[in-house]
């Protein structure tokens, strides 16, 4: 068994106030180590670094690893700018507006910068955009910001919330915060478009998630969820609002559910921020996220410093005809609690999840100000999550090594003609690239009841479901008759036949 460090970076690489800061950082980090283990090709997670033993309730998966063919590519240098930035690809290109300098990560001086970005012609350049008719440069452009959210419908982009350039953390933002920014990349010249909504809208906010929807009317929705409120004291919230593309009208879709009270199941997902969303068919998804009043079972406070924030392990989703929630249980190589995370989804409806971090490990110690350095966990892994069967894939390199070059939170990522690129974050480094990924799995055959690979079996083989392969159906393997006869409730919908074939 060969031990991986988690953060795979170097001492020399960071910094320290202190020196009892770098010792408490290395002891922790040597901690986690010992939750990796290589077997063969694959790395398997164990995430024995939450109280209670795997994440995801999933005590009896084994956890595994997907390969990719292809993992490295030169970057291309697109500025130091891009820490909570927001990125969308159309027409050949990655667009990626505003962000910060992730040398601060707490105050970032934002950009309101559009960069527009060509793998192709591995070329990065800052597009010009000219203010909204009839206004000046001051007010008839976004303003400087980062956490915000954007999205593309059709040949437009979207922009909403965020914090902006010269605002406190709680004093509140200007009425650029309650705009609906739109850009339309097809005009010429390209010019800024500020939208004058109908009706009352959400509280603005950051940190919050924002998707499209089809809504089957031949328009468009952009479904505006959580976040942390900018006008209170920086409370989280659960609200889900909706924005018509078309009659740019605000309705509210869904209240923040009440608080949960012990032995009654929750109406929903807690208030939170920093989360991932997306949409499949008409599902939202609202996965991880944190909370600074909701304490998670399995995250006490590490006793070097106070804390209340938690990152959520749970996955909800959200019927946006319905109005209704529910959880989703979900199977596989489950990812660590995380915020803070890149989202991409390709055509077929797969969600890459890159980067990110965790309250479930916690380095650091309290320093005389309130501050405190590394107290947090951060990812440089990439998982794909399949909406349809709610499984998680962890993707590694050929290597064996995760699928991130560094450590990072706060990335941006985005789908581009069958690749998966993450740009920026932080960690107390800088991370001033775009990286392309090449997302091809080879070997994914697992076990359907447990998840466990043919290296894990005692014969070092999986058999097939006999009557899926007679039906010519996709492949379903076994390790073991005792997990066909668990799985075959739920396999039973779709196959007649529970036999195994070698």
């Amino acid at each position: 068994m060969a031990l991986l460090p988690v953060l795979g970076i170097s001492d020399a690489e960071l910094s320290f106030w202190t020196d009892e800061q770098k010792d408490i950082f290395v002891k922790a980090r040597l901690r986690r180590a010992t939750a990796f283990l290589e077997l063969g090709n694959l790395m398997q997670a164990h995430c024995d670094f939450v109280k209670g033993g795997n994440l995801g309730g999933d005590r009896v998966a084994q956890r595994r690893g997907v390969m990719l063919s292809q993992c490295l590519v030169p970057p291309i240098r697109v500025g130091p700018k891009c820490m909570f930035s927001q990125s969308v690809a159309w027409g050949g290109r990655i667009w990626i507006f505003g962000g910060g300098s992730p040398l601060d990560p707490f105050f970032p001086d934002p950009t309101n910068e559009l960069l527009a970005v060509d793998p192709a012609a591995d070329d990065a350049r800052v597009v010009e955009v000219l203010p909204a008719t009839g206004c000046s440069r001051r007010n008839g452009v976004p303003m400087a910001r980062h956490r915000h959210t954007m999205v593309l419908w059709h040949h437009s982009i979207y922009i909403y919330g965020g914090q902006l350039a010269g605002s406190s953390l709680i004093a509140g933002f200007a009425d650029d915060a309650r705009s609906v920014w739109r850009l339309d990349l097809q005009g010429k010249p390209l010019r800024w478009e500020r939208l004058l909504p109908r009706g009352t809208g959400p509280e603005t906010r950051e940190n919050h998630s924002a998707v499209v929807w089809q809504d089957g009317s031949g328009g468009a929705q952009m479904v505006v969820f959580g976040g942390q409120l900018n006008e209170s004291q920086r409370d989280e919230t659960a609200d889900a609002w909706a924005f018509d593309l078309r009659q740019h009208t605000w309705r509210r879709l869904m209240a923040t559910p009440p608080l949960r009270r012990m032995g009654v199941p929750p109406a929903g997902p807690q208030a939170r921020g920093e989360h991932a969303a997306w949409v499949h068919e008409d599902w939202m998804y609202v996965y991880g996220g944190t909370s600074n009043s909701v304490e998670v079972a399995g995250q006490p406070n590490h006793p070097s410093f106070e804390t209340n924030s938690f990152t959520f392990p749970s996955m909800w989703r959200l019927h946006l005809r319905e109005l209704r929630w529910e959880p989703v249980h979900c199977r596989g190589n489950l990812p660590a609690p995380l915020a803070e995370m890149g989202v991409a989804v390709d055509p077929r409806g797969t969600v890459y999840i890159a980067g990110g971090y965790t309250t479930a490990a916690i380095t650091g110690i309290k320093e005389a100000g309130g501050m405190s350095a590394l107290k947090s966990a951060y990812s440089s892994e990439v998982f794909a999550f399949c909406p349809r069967k709610h499984w998680w894939r962890r993707l590694v390199a050929p290597d064996g090594q995760p699928v991130l070059g560094s450590p990072r939170a706060a990335p941006t990522a985005c789908w581009l003609d069958g690749n998966l690129y993450v740009a920026g974050g932080y960690c107390g480094l800088q991370y001033p690239n775009v990286e392309e990924r090449l997302v091809q799995e080879l070997d994914v055959r697992v076990c359907a009841a447990c998840g466990a690979t043919k290296q894990q079996t005692p014969e070092g083989k999986l058999q097939q479901c006999s009557g899926c392969k007679a039906a010519g159906r996709a492949s379903v393997f076994y390790c073991s008759t005792e997990c066909a006869n668990k799985d075959w409730p739920v396999h039973r919908i779709v196959c007649s036949d529970k036999g195994m074939a070698a």
